[in-house]
């Protein structure tokens, strides 16, 4: 479900938190604000004091398509550990 504007958008168990190690934000918009999404991901990671991996998860408006954004040396990392 989606978490309040300052916060992680996927609510998530303690054990999920533990299998899935990324701090997601969800966007949906007619334009891509990478920038901006990711400065705001870093933020509310920081906020939270959480030490996963942050990630935009997004798709434009009207396209069923969702990709994701993460830092080139995190998926390096998950990548490694598969």
């Amino acid at each position: 479900s989606r978490a309040s504007h300052s916060g992680e958008d996927l609510e998530l168990s303690a054990t999920a938190k533990e299998r899935f190690p990324f701090f997601t934000e969800c966007k949906n918009h007619k334009t891509i604000k990478m920038p901006e999404w990711i400065r705001q991901v870093e933020a509310a990671k920081a906020r939270a004091n959480d030490a996963r991996i942050p990630i935009v998860v997004f798709k434009l408006h009207g396209d069923g398509t969702a990709y994701v954004v993460l830092p080139f040396s995190d998926l390096l990392s998950v990548s490694k550990a598969a």
